[in-house]
């Protein structure tokens, strides 16, 4: 009796994306929409937490990186890189 291979390429598809190397340490500053300023983690779409102010965006991102020794990439408006923060 033959047995049917669960996998599929869609599933080969989602597990590639999924091992692409991320440095999930690694928290991004961004301007949002709205003018609010976000922070993200990299790899992810949504962000962690919006703020008013882009220093208060950034001392939050601070703060978290610096509990796991992260890294923190502050962008610009245009969303060019301004700053890098390593904690290591």
């Amino acid at each position: 009796m033959a047995r049917k291979s669960l996998y599929t390429r869609k599933l080969g598809g989602i597990v590639a994306q999924d091992i692409h190397p991320v440095v999930a340490h690694r928290y991004h500053v961004i301007s949002g929409i709205t003018q609010n300023w976000m922070v993200v983690s990299e790899g992810r779409i949504r962000p962690i937490k919006a703020f008013s102010t882009q220093r208060a965006a950034v001392d939050f991102a601070k703060r978290t990186a610096s509990k796991i020794t992260g890294e923190v990439i502050v962008h610009g408006k245009t969303g060019q890189i301004k700053d890098t923060i390593s904690f290591t």
